[in-house]
């Protein structure tokens, strides 16, 4: 409600608020009476002769087809039921006294959208909240009666829309920037000066809000936005706002919103002529309906382009998230993998080697005399030696086999399903290699780099506990090729 004090004095000392007419509040206190009865409405309608010839104009008007023709008012408040009857009949008291036209909105194009909006609530309602159709019409016809007030009170405000078609976002904006209300809190605040129901003051209130307090509130919030497509020039971007809440607020389809919009189209003019609401001759349906269809195929194609971004997008990053995993596996220098993943890998296929009784091997390498290359030709060579020797150990391996840089100048190979018999080929191959490929220095000439192995087998031996276990056995090994003149295996336990 309104929170303004300066504004709402002003709204109160106004004498040229709308309100509606005598016979107005008496249907007002009809509504709210529990016990009213087909009698007392026939009765109070029928001292209006305009109304009661525009209720029995609309029970016999197509948007109430019957085979039989309803004479008489009680016949027309049984067609419509005592809700239904006190609703249009207030909805056309209100909308006799708002007048033509005001200093600076234009008020045939604001009851005209208006009707819209109700028309749309309604077919809403009969949707989502049959009981409440009737009542819905009357709040969707009344949900921006707010910006009839304002324009009294507050005329400076909508000066800016002068002979200009507004679009209701557009107003909400302007009256937020300069009010720091807008027309949904007036609007509220005037129907409940008029005793109107609290349900539909609360959904007037709420209409620029997608309030998720009641159905009721969510089918007035989104025909506020349907009210647009028909008469503003940007009926593209109105429809799109219309569909997005539309199926945020209500989940309706896409066709859902055209079956609506062509149900629209057949009620207004119809309605309009018995509101007396100029809509300047034939409503469009079926041009906004081709524009409504043309924006599906543009809002299809533009979805593909976006699914088609977005998954281009999606891959993008989840391959620099694999590459960014796996340089996090990776030792800088060299490219093996680091000693950290590598006893996540040795955990692994230490575990499926026991699981599945597969024979699996450890190899611990370590460059012989490695603190003499880098004393003697410097650290940049010691750390081409490194990669030099990186590549033969990799170069003489299965790609099955796992191969990492432990630390310094020291290397440890997995190799899964190798027997001790099979490891010791692959690690012969190795120190062969290295004693056959020297590194090529331009400042120092060939280099040759030799390594020591130690080799550990996993087999039926119980007293291996781990993968751990294994790893420290072949590093015995390699101590004990070393100890024994370097540049040679050892396998423990041989």
């Amino acid at each position: 409600m309104l929170k303004d004090p300066a504004l709402v004095k002003k709204l109160q000392l106004c004498t040229e608020l709308p309100s509606p007419a005598g016979i107005a509040i008496r249907i007002i206190e009809l509504c709210q009476d529990p016990d009213a009865s087909m009698g007392e409405v026939a009765s109070v309608i029928g001292h209006d002769p305009a109304i009661s010839a525009k209720l029995m104009r609309m029970a016999n008007s197509p948007l109430y087809a019957r085979q039989r023709k309803i004479e008489n008012i009680r016949q027309a408040i049984s067609l419509f039921g005592l809700n239904g009857t006190l609703t249009l009949a207030l909805g056309f008291s209100v909308v006799d006294t708002s007048g033509a036209q005001g200093a600076c909105l234009d008020h045939n194009h604001f009851w005209r959208r208006s009707l819209a909006c109700a028309i749309s609530s309604q077919l809403l309602g009969a949707r989502y909240e049959p009981a409440k159709k009737d009542e819905l019409f009357l709040a969707g016809l009344l949900q921006d009666i707010g910006m009839l007030a304002l324009e009294k009170v507050e005329p400076a405000a909508y000066q800016p829309l002068a002979n200009k078609t507004f679009r209701h976002d557009e107003i909400i904006g302007l009256e937020n920037t300069v009010l720091a209300s807008d027309h949904a809190e007036v609007g509220a605040w005037l129907l409940k000066s008029w005793n109107i129901p609290e349900h539909i003051v609360a959904a007037v209130a709420a209409s620029h809000l997608d309030d998720q307090s009641s159905r009721f509130n969510q089918i007035i919030a989104v025909s506020s936005t349907l009210g647009d497509i028909w008469w503003h020039e940007d009926q593209q971007a109105s429809l799109r706002q219309a569909a997005d809440r539309a199926r945020r607020l209500l989940g309706m389809s896409w066709d859902d919103l055209m079956a609506l919009i062509e149900d629209t189209g057949a009620q207004l003019q119809e309605s309009a002529t018995l509101f007396e609401i100029d809509i300047e001759g034939q409503v469009p349906a079926d041009l906004l309906l081709g524009k409504a269809k043309e924006l599906m195929s543009l809002m299809t194609i533009s979805t593909l382009q976006e699914a088609t971004a977005l998954k281009e997008k999606t891959d993008a990053l989840t391959n620099q998230n694999k590459m960014l995993k796996e340089q996090n596996r990776r030792d800088d220098l060299t490219g093996l993998y680091n000693r950290a993943y590598l006893e996540q890998l040795l955990a692994a296929e230490y575990q499926m080697a026991r699981d599945n009784n597969f024979p699996l091997s450890v190899v611990f390498i370590d460059l012989d005399h490695f603190k003499q290359i880098n004393d003697r030709y410097g650290h940049q060579t010691g750390d081409q030696a490194l990669v030099h020797c990186a590549r033969i150990i990799l170069e003489n391996t299965r790609h099955s086999d796992l191969v990492a840089r432990y630390g310094g100048e020291e290397f440890v190979a997995i190799l899964p399903g190798t027997d001790a018999e099979g490891a010791q080929v692959v690690c012969g191959r190795i120190l062969d290699s290295l004693r056959h490929s020297p590194l090529a220095s331009d400042d120092h000439g060939n280099i040759v780099v030799t390594a020591s192995i130690g080799i550990a087998v996993l087999d039926d031996n119980p007293d291996i506990h781990g993968a751990y276990d294994l790893l420290r056995r072949a590093d015995r090994a390699l101590y004990t090729a070393k100890n024994s003149g370097r540049d040679q295996l050892k396998l423990y336990g041989s």
